[in-house]
């Protein structure tokens, strides 16, 4: 079996040394991505692009200050409202 030292993008179909540099490598599959890092990153950078809501926003926001209140007690939220005056 002969391994390549390139490989090619299934994406953008640009051919790329075969590194860490430009291909992620997956632990769990044991192989390189199929795609480049470049195209991962701008996939990425569309996916939470058109998936971001205030909605969501707002409920990261409440779940944070929950568990922010849950370990330093209710009086946390006391302080801080006394340090915004």
């Amino acid at each position: 079996m002969t391994y390549s030292s390139d490989r090619t993008c299934y994406r953008c179909r640009k051919q790329l040394p075969l590194t860490t540099d430009n291909f992620r490598w997956l632990d769990s599959l044991d192989r390189y991505h199929s795609w480049c890092r470049d195209c991962e990153r701008e996939r990425a950078r569309e996916r939470y692009k058109n998936h971001k809501s205030p909605e969501r926003d707002k409920r990261y926001a409440i779940t944070a200050i929950r568990c922010y209140v849950r370990k330093y007690g209710e009086g946390i939220i006391k302080e801080a409202l006394a340090c915004t005056r």
